[in-house]
């Protein structure tokens, strides 16, 4: 376990136990342990005073992050130097927008304030969900659409404070098309069971 409760007790004269009318128990834990990340470690319980060491690229105290000044541990206070994107979906949506993209990563904000106002897909707007953002790791964001039936494609981007990540695949906004429909006609009663045949039918988060 990344950190455990145990109990307390102060041995005086080498074999007599102080009484310890207060059941007193410390926490013992390692921060490296509970968080491989910057964005987790600077996400974890201010009691635990865990920091994020540039030098060791871990989870640190103060203290452990090498050298006198310290320079390189980063507290709960600042931002972590590098968002990155490891994947989303879906990879393209329709041209008039309104697809809800879900993107994930690393360090992506300690808060939703964070990124409330930085995600760009395609160079569009990404208005992301306060209810569906998970900190540091998922963002869920409804896409503005560019407003042209052109094929158009980008970049996810998102911008925290003075940093920036971008994903390495770009997103399209494209226009799905209906080429063929089988069959043409059924019953008035309907249960006639229709393929469609086109480009693009799987477009946007929603079918």
């Amino acid at each position: 376990a990344p950190n455990i409760t145990a109990t307390f007790a102060v041995i005086w004269g080498q074999s007599k136990p102080l009484d310890n009318p207060e059941n007193i128990h410390v926490l013992i834990y390692r921060c490296q342990e509970m968080a491989d990340n910057c964005g987790m470690c600077l996400s974890l319980d201010e009691k635990y005073q865990c920091g994020w060491c540039e030098a060791s690229k871990k989870c640190e105290v103060k203290e452990q992050c090498g050298g006198k000044d310290n320079v390189s541990w980063l507290d709960r206070d600042q931002t972590c130097p590098d968002p990155q994107i490891t994947d989303f979906s879906p990879e393209y949506g329709p041209w008039e927008g309104g697809t809800n993209i879900t993107i994930r990563g690393v360090n992506l904000g300690k808060s939703f304030e964070d990124i409330s106002r930085g995600v760009t897909v395609a160079g569009m707007a990404c208005d992301p969900y306060p209810d569906l953002y998970k900190k540091t790791e998922k963002i869920v964001c409804k896409v503005d659409g560019p407003g042209t039936r052109e094929q158009k494609s980008g970049p996810i981007i998102i911008k925290i404070k003075k940093f920036r990540g971008e994903s390495a695949d770009n997103y399209k906004f494209i226009d799905p098309v209906i080429n063929d429909i089988e069959p043409r006609h059924g019953p008035q009663a309907g249960g006639t069971r229709v393929r469609i045949k086109g480009e693009y039918l799987n477009a946007g988060s929603h079918v």
